[in-house]
């Protein structure tokens, strides 16, 4: 476009920029820093007042995992993402930046895209700043490679370890449920069943419930037990 007003715009936009407070704080490494949040709520109006809007688009994006001293898994997100400004004409400006963050979640990648349209805004528009600290307002203890190394089989110790505890758990639940039905099957030495009703069984088959599978084993043979002596009582001799 011949007039390419996107130019007259950008310096009509930082001219009504007023200063962005620092109301955001970093509890780790303790410093004051301007939100993503702080910055979009200024510049919103003042962008729609000179009719100015922004086109994201990632370039190239790498994705990591790393490993903290207390072997937390952190996933990282590195993006290069060109911002396209472009006014009433059409006429257009880009700004290539690059935004990095961590989380051990799924956060990664929003809050790199948020640190990186953040950068674009102050650069672009020349918003003030006190210093050049990363504005992220989380920060991670990462470790160098052969720690992370220790701390990554240490890991995987522990995740074996809960698999043989799992596996340990699921082998006595199988164990206890053919031990409950073959006493269920118990037969007196006439053939016919220990317990006879549904009934007879109910509460040793809910017991479990409220007890320990070796309380649940141990209550039920004693009460095999006690019906087949009854029995045997019973037989005349």
């Amino acid at each position: 476009m011949s007039d390419n007003k996107i130019f007259s715009a950008i310096s009509a936009v930082m001219a009504d920029i007023n200063a962005v407070e620092k109301k955001g704080w970093n509890k780790e490494q303790k410093f004051s820093f301007r939100s993503i949040d702080d910055i979009v709520n200024e510049l919103h109006s003042i962008f729609v007042a000179h009719k100015i809007f922004v086109i994201p688009e990632v370039v190239k994006e790498e994705r990591s995992e790393r490993i903290t001293k207390t072997g937390a898994v952190l996933f990282s997100s590195r993006l290069t993402v060109k911002y396209t400004l472009v006014a009433e004409d059409g006429s257009t400006v880009s700004s290539v930046v690059m935004g990095e963050a961590m989380d051990a979640g799924d956060k990664a990648t929003t809050k790199a895209l948020s640190i990186a349209y953040k950068y674009m805004l102050l650069e672009v528009f020349c918003i003030p700043t006190e210093d050049q600290k990363d504005p992220d307002s989380e920060s991670y203890d990462d470790i160098a490679p052969e720690q992370q190394a220790e701390a990554e089989i240490e890991r995987k110790k522990k995740e074996d370890a809960e698999r043989l505890r799992l596996a340990e758990i699921e082998l006595k639940q199988k164990k206890f449920i053919n031990e409950m039905k073959a006493l269920k099957d118990s037969k007196l030495p006439d053939g016919s069943p220990v317990f006879s009703t549904a009934e007879s069984w109910a509460p040793f088959s809910s017991m479990a419930k409220t007890h320990t599978m070796e309380e649940t084993i141990s209550a039920t043979k004693a009460e095999v037990q006690r019906i087949t002596d009854e029995f045997d009582k019973d037989i005349p001799f």
